[in-house]
C-alpha cells in the first residue's frame, strides 16, 4: 500500500509517513515501528490516535449515543494507542453527556460476514412472511 494511502487511512497529512520515516511503509509497519520506540513512525500514530478519539467523541455526541463500537482492519493502531485515542475521545466529549464507553470488536471479517448474512436471512424471511408465496 502506498504511503499516501497509509496516512489516509491513520488520518494524517498526506506525505507525512514519507516525510517522517524516509522510506516507504506499510500500516503494519507504521505500528511495529511505532510499538518499537522510532520517534517519527510514533509522531504519526500519535496524530492518528488524536483523530481516531475525536471522530469517536464526535459521533457520539452527534448521534447522542454513549457506547461506540471498534471493528475492522485498522484496529491495529488501538492496540498500541488505546490511552491516546481514550484521552483524545474524552478530550472532546460533550461535558453534559454520559462518558462514552469504546468497545473493540476484533472478531474480523468472518464474523462480519456471518453476521450480514444473517441479517440478509431475516430480511428474506420477513417478506416472505410478508407475501402469498409459496401457495
Amino acid at each position: 500500500m502506498p504511503n499516501r494511502d497509509i496516512a489516509a487511512r491513520v488520518g494524517v497529512a498526506p506525505s507525512t509517513c514519507l516525510e517522517r520515516i524516509r522510506r516507504p511503509v506499510d500500516y503494519d509497519e507504521v505500528l511495529a515501528l511505532a510499538a518499537g520506540g522510532h520517534p517519527a513512525a510514533a509522531a504519526v500514530v500519535d496524530a492518528a490516535a488524536a483523530g481516531l478519539g475525536r471522530m469517536i467523541s464526535l459521533a457520539a455526541n452527534l448521534a447522542m449515543q454513549s457506547t461506540v463500537v471498534l471493528a475492522g482492519e485498522g484496529l491495529g493502531l488501538w492496540s498500541i494507542a488505546e490511552s491516546k485515542i481514550r484521552a483524545a475521545a474524552a478530550a472532546d466529549s460533550d461535558p453534559l453527556a454520559d462518558t462514552v464507553d469504546i468497545l473493540v470488536d476484533d472478531a474480523g471479517f468472518g464474523a462480519w460476514a456471518r453476521g450480514a448474512a444473517a441479517i440478509a436471512i431475516q430480511a428474506a424471511v420477513a417478506r416472505l412472511e410478508h407475501t402469498d408465496w409459496p401457495r
